[in-house]
């Protein structure tokens, strides 16, 4: 889901917005903080499991459970690097891995805010499931105080993967929002809003939103969350005549466990 929720950082550093699994996989990206001066290298990871994966309002595990890990490394303060990974489950096709390289580039401006810059590589490791699991994205997230989070994403070319069918490859650009509010020692509550933009294609534009709780004892944490997705539109022609493909709006029930080191 979209999310800000917390974890080992220094004050003001950027949460990317994920929108799946409560508090999961892309939480690990941001476990490390930004480094010092002092502290050039700083290494850090997570290994968890889901009820089920979901991104940005999209199952991609036909509602099976899914396991999730991530190593990443901070370079001279301002730069991480890492790779993580996730069993995926696409439809109509054989089980799978979907794993991504990114790079982040990050600022923080005082001790309130803070920004980044980012590329990720998506892959899988089956050849058939290259369609829809294979391409790249640019990113930009801006943050206050860990508390709110903005981002936006755009992809040059996306095929099936928010759309369930088979399709030509796609431009799509995603916002997203997010705010993280804790809740005494331990619990916080986490809410979300996206927009997902296909960029002068037959899908239409769709929306995803999320409110969880996330209960948290050092660097365990345990997630559930509601999601919402719209209904997803994709119009084509088929030996000149039109058609419009419709998929339902859904709304699901996620839980996930989580460990951070």
């Amino acid at each position: 889901m979209i999310t800000a929720c917390p974890a080992r950082r220094a004050p003001g550093s950027v949460q990317p917005t994920r929108f799946a699994w409560a508090c999961a996989l892309h939480l690990a990206l941001v476990v490390a903080p930004l480094a010092s001066s002092a502290q050039a290298q700083t290494w850090g990871g997570a290994l968890g499991a889901s009820s089920e994966n979901i991104y940005r309002g999209i199952g991609q595990s036909r509602g099976d459970p899914s396991v999730f890990a991530d190593l990443h490394v901070g370079l001279g303060g301002n730069w991480l690097l890492g790779i993580n990974a996730a069993s995926v489950h696409p439809q109509d096709r054989p089980a799978d891995s979907q794993f991504s390289l990114y790079a982040d580039r990050r600022w923080r401006f005082g001790t309130d805010w803070s920004a980044k810059l980012g590329f990720v590589h998506y892959d899988s490791l089956h050849s058939e499931n290259h369609d829809g699991l294979r391409y790249d994205e640019l990113n930009a997230a801006i943050a206050w105080r860990g508390r709110w989070v903005s981002t936006l994403a755009w992809s040059p070319r996306v095929n099936n993967a928010y759309l369930d069918v088979i399709s030509d490859d796609v431009a799509w650009l995603w916002a997203e929002t997010a705010w993280h509010q804790p809740i005494g020692d331990h619990l916080s509550l986490d809410a979300g809003i996206g927009f997902g933009h296909p960029v002068h294609a037959p899908p239409h534009d769709y929306h995803y939103a999320n409110l969880g709780v996330t209960f948290a004892v050092a660097s365990a944490s345990l997630s559930v969350g509601r999601i919402w997705a719209s209904e997803r539109k994709y119009s084509y022609e088929l030996f000149n005549f039109p058609y419009e493909l419709t998929l339902p709006s859904r709304q699901r029930w996620v839980a996930s466990v989580m460990w951070l080191f």
